[in-house]
């Protein structure tokens, strides 16, 4: 066993605790794993002490925010106490975080943000860690080995079934033993001969500037030699990798007649800092109060659609450019929906601030929503 560092790795995903210690150990790495059931600062100092080497902390952004941290605050504390601390962040729920999240993250002192590890695809999701590695000077992961030993231990079905991706998987894993990178195919349905993209109406309201599901996954399909059936998997995860959403945001990517929209540069957004719009949120920004729903309880939860409109209005921005911001918060996990079923959405949802989630009771209820008088269907 190495003694260069010993990687420290808290995790809410069964799954994902389970590849990232088997690629560490296939290194050589000390592994230590944190228990899902106990503060996560509390357990880091039990084990400090004992450690040798350099000491690396692998943790996903939804265990810090269990424990009521965000990662700024948590950043704070953890610097100062282990000097020389190397952090990666991952955020299992996407396969690849935004740029504006990963910046973020830097800023205050981890390495990178990661998405989800798969096994079909493990060089690709496991790069920020062999970063995170040379970056600090310590030897890189033997990847084969790393590989050959996990499809020993996988269960039938892989090790990714638990987490609802398989589908998704296959797709990236098609497209990677095809040479195809879907970050270019994302250039081409945007390009002369790519899908057909023009101002639309729904029910008298104009939509500038997207394309119909059913058009791309035609395009698809017949572009990358699939079925239908396997286009509309390419085009979700062209949609989970940021590069395009449903017009609202009310929906994935599907084989109908809905409307999406690639995603641009948003320089409105981007010029505003992050840290300073979650300092602004917490001190009176969204109005944050106990409120009631089919006679359960929520405490110290806010709307997702008062919340947009104060963005608007606060920073003067139009309704994208907020939704947008919004969902950076959440991907930072400033805030979450109350039972984790929702992106930022400008509807009547229940939202909790990572740090009132102490004062907040598990919620058994997962509508927890209020009733909306509309149904958007695009």
């Amino acid at each position: 066993m190495s003694t260069d560092a010993t990687v420290v790795i808290a995790q809410r995903d069964a799954a994902q605790e389970h590849l990232l210690s088997s690629v560490f150990r296939a290194g050589a790495f000390g592994v230590r794993r944190l228990r899902r059931d106990a503060p996560l600062l509390e357990q880091l100092d039990a084990l400090a002490p004992g450690l040798r080497g350099r000491l690396v902390l692998v943790a996903d952004l939804g265990r810090v925010a269990d424990d009521a941290l965000w990662w700024p605050d948590l950043a704070a504390t953890l610097h100062p106490r282990y000097p020389g601390l190397a952090v990666l962040l991952n955020d299992p729920a996407q396969l690849q975080p935004s740029f504006r999240v990963r910046q973020w993250a830097r800023r205050h002192g981890a390495h990178d943000v990661m998405g989800a590890v798969s096994l079909d695809r493990l060089r690709a999701s496991i790069e920020p860690v062999q970063s995170m590695l040379a970056a600090w000077g310590l030897p890189v992961l033997d990847l084969d080995r790393a590989q050959d030993m996990l499809r020993s231990l996988a269960p039938r079905g892989g090790l990714d079934t638990d987490r609802g991706t398989a589908g998704i998987d296959a797709v990236w894993r098609h497209l990677e033993q095809s040479g195809i990178d879907p970050r270019a195919v994302a250039r081409s349905m945007q390009a002369r001969g790519g899908v057909d993209i023009a101002d639309r109406i729904y029910r008298f309201k104009t939509y500038p500037q997207c394309f119909r599901g059913d058009e791309a996954t035609r395009w698809l399909a017949s572009n990358l030699g699939l079925s239908r059936a396997q286009a509309v998997d390419v085009g979700e995860l062209l949609r989970r990798l940021g590069a395009f959403d449903h017009v609202t945001l009310d929906h994935g990517f599907l084989d109908e007649g809905k409307f999406y929209r690639f995603n641009g540069e948003r320089p409105e957004i981007d010029a505003i800092d992050l840290d300073l719009v979650a300092k602004e949120c917490r001190q009176g920004g969204f109005d944050v109060r106990d409120r009631l729903w089919r006679a359960q309880a929520y405490p110290s939860v806010f709307l997702g659609s008062e919340a947009h409109a104060w963005l608007m209005r606060f920073y003067g921005l139009g309704a994208a450019a907020a939704q947008a911001l919004g969902q950076h918060l959440l991907d930072t996990h400033l805030f979450r929906h109350v039972v984790d079923e929702h992106g930022f959405a400008a509807k009547p949802l229940f939202y909790r601030f990572t740090s009132d989630r102490q004062r907040a009771h598990p919620n058994p209820d997962p509508s927890a929503e209020l009733a909306s008088p509309r149904s958007v269907a695009l």
